[in-house]
């Protein structure tokens, strides 16, 4: 059976009463299963709360989207990953966002990188191409295809299988690690995407509802595959 990784990336979507109603409706359903492991990605702000209220469930773990590519106890308004460490195992880099707006030559994403492997974290980094990651980078990847990322409702033109399949070879051929797909991954592609080879999903918009992400779960889990 295969092994899949499920990541819920609710960007800078929840208040707190959101976040505690999400995990009341998601815990209510959820039952771990072998071959799935789910990483949650609140905000920043929201590390410490999900880490308290999901503290010991089996399968989920919580990770950081971003994190400052400095270190140390003097980077006024930055979130570190000496603070992050506390809560965080796993942190998704290179998001297409923050590649637009804030890292466009792809130097953060090195900085980023070499940071929480000297702290013994796992980096996620996201990348449209083999271009995008670094040499030498042997973390775990997403491949994330501009044109396939939704407007935040979890629904879109997700990428062909056959692309999604050719890039996780490429991907793996280039950091001998994981590759997960991110682009409109939903309840309703989620069945297609399994055949591409891929092993795992970074889901954006679809996982802010509890239902929905349940839902996914659910149809990974069915996933027979021997990998």
């Amino acid at each position: 059976m295969k092994e899949y990784t499920l990541l819920a990336n609710w960007k800078s979507w929840g208040t707190s009463s959101q976040i505690r109603q999400w995990t009341t409706a998601f815990l209510s359903k959820y039952r771990s299963q072998p071959n799935i492991n789910v990483i949650l990605l609140p905000s920043l702000l929201h590390v410490g709360l999900m880490t308290d209220l999901l503290r010991d469930v089996e399968g989920v773990a919580i990770g950081a989207q971003e994190l400052s590519s400095f270190s140390g106890e003097n980077c006024s308004g930055e979130v570190t990953i000496d603070l992050l460490q506390e809560y965080c195992h796993y942190y998704l880099i290179g998001h297409s966002f923050q590649r637009k707006h804030r890292d466009s030559d792809g130097a953060k994403v090195v900085r980023q990188g070499a940071l929480i492997s000297e702290y013994r974290g796992t980096p996620i980094l996201c990348a449209s191409n083999t271009e995008e990651i670094p040499d030498g980078y042997q973390g775990l990847s997403v491949f994330e295809p501009i044109d396939a990322i939704s407007d935040g409702s979890g629904y879109g033109e997700t990428a062909e299988i056959d692309d999604v399949t050719a890039a996780c070879v490429r991907f793996r051929a280039k950091t001998g690690n994981k590759v997960f797909y991110g682009g409109s991954v939903n309840e309703h592609t989620i069945t297609q995407l399994l055949k591409s080879g891929a092993d795992g999903f970074l889901v954006g918009g679809a996982s802010r509802d509890p239902e929905r992400f349940i839902k996914i779960f659910a149809l990974t889990a069915q996933e027979r595959v021997v990998g």
